[in-house]
């Protein structure tokens, strides 16, 4: 626990220097993530009675895993912090107790089974979004984020009621955008460090053995819920396009970070100014919203029906098929070749004859769908 704790503050740590250095990228003002998972059998936990400190019971307690469901919301605060809040429920997996009394023989130790605890995990806390690596040589645009919260682990063991256990949340995800501008798929492990209300397990054994001096003593008083999941993430609100760069124009307003992004106009790619606002995330360019002043209704593949359907397109009597996923590519790179319904078609500019790929763009930021020869695509599968 102690090194996930320390990774996590030289994480946290470096946030004030990657706001001041531009690389990291506002996500919207408001995310859900649905998901579905599990959570990891718990490994060992050991429990020692004690009726008059001479007498008790050791107990060995390995505890199974379980489905998870949960639902989290995030709300962008400022730069790369979010506020974040979570429930997640866990269904109860199997308990296998080893009990041997004291100083008998542990070869004559008893082994037990019955059902196990379901478990109400919830948080609040703090997410940071990590800094992207450099947007020209990454492939494809995916946020990563780490999270820390106090939490609440609300145990129920099989026939009995509640027991709540104070906890704190640690945990890291990524963000992959799908064919959709406003859909993410989500991926995340966490763990919630579980500090386990030991007077009410003692409670609940003196009264089970008729025995009001018993003590308990935990060997581990704290446990690890360890967990895996995955889900669909929906992006609400106001976004930066994919692609930022910092660079340095003439003098910006105070508190405003310039930048230059790339976008479609004219059925032509081009980089333009814009000023980001750290307090809001938002993107402006002339004081307007980067969204109104370069809509993505027009010259971008992302709304078409053939784009979402994945169908082949046909350019210079050739048909090409979706190949991958989206992924960033420099302007530079590209030329135009074309037009697909509206949409401009690239190809690369060292590539001479009949290209085996074509490019599409997607949305602002220099986001394109690869395009493969049919052909090629066949000859590869075959």
């Amino acid at each position: 626990m102690y090194r996930t704790l320390l990774a996590l503050s030289v994480l946290l740590s470096a946030a004030p220097a990657a706001a001041q250095r531009g690389d990291t990228l506002p996500l919207p003002r408001f995310t859900v993530t649905p998901y579905l998972g599990g959570r990891i059998p718990f490994g060992t936990e050991q429990t020692f009675l004690n009726r008059d400190s001479t007498a008790g019971f050791f107990f060995d307690e390995e505890r199974g895993g379980g489905a998870l469901v949960g639902l989290d919301a995030e709300v962008r605060v400022r730069g790369p912090f979010s506020a974040v809040a979570g429930v997640a429920y866990s269904s109860a997996g199997g308990i296998v107790f080893t009990v041997v009394e004291l100083g008998e023989d542990t070869s004559l130790a008893q082994r037990l089974r019955r059902t196990g605890s379901t478990y109400l995990l919830s948080k609040a806390g703090v997410a940071y979004r990590l800094p992207l690596p450099n947007p020209e040589t990454r492939r494809f645009r995916s946020v990563a984020s780490v999270v820390a919260a106090p939490a609440l682990v609300r145990e129920t063991p099989a026939g009995q009621s509640a027991i709540n256990h104070p906890a704190v949340n640690l945990g890291f995800k990524a963000l992959l955008p799908l064919g959709s501008s406003r859909v993410a798929f989500h991926m995340a492990f966490e763990d919630y460090v579980t500090f386990w209300n030991a007077r009410e397990y003692e409670r609940r054994e003196r009264a089970r053995i008729d025995e009001p001096e018993l003590t308990v003593d935990f060997a581990s008083p704290r446990g690890n819920l360890l967990m895996f999941h995955g889900g669909l993430t929906f992006l609400v609100g106001d976004r930066t396009p994919a692609l930022i760069r910092a660079y340095t124009p003439a003098p910006a307003a105070p508190g405003m970070i310039p930048i230059r992004v790339c976008v479609m106009e004219g059925g032509e790619l081009r980089e333009v100014d814009a000023m980001v606002s750290p307090a809001t995330g938002d993107t402006l360019v002339s004081q307007r919203r980067f969204s109104d002043v370069y809509p993505e209704t027009m010259g971008y593949a992302a709304t078409p029906d053939f784009y979402i359907r994945g169908e082949a397109v046909t350019f210079d009597r050739t048909r090409y098929v979706q190949f991958g996923l989206t992924r960033i590519i420099p302007a530079n790179v590209l030329m135009r070749a074309g037009e697909y319904q509206g949409v401009p078609i690239f190809r690369e500019r060292n590539v001479t004859g009949t290209p085996d790929v074509l490019y599409m763009p997607v949305r602002s930021g220099c986001e394109f769908q690869a395009y493969q020869r049919e052909q090629a695509v066949r000859g590869v599968r075959g």
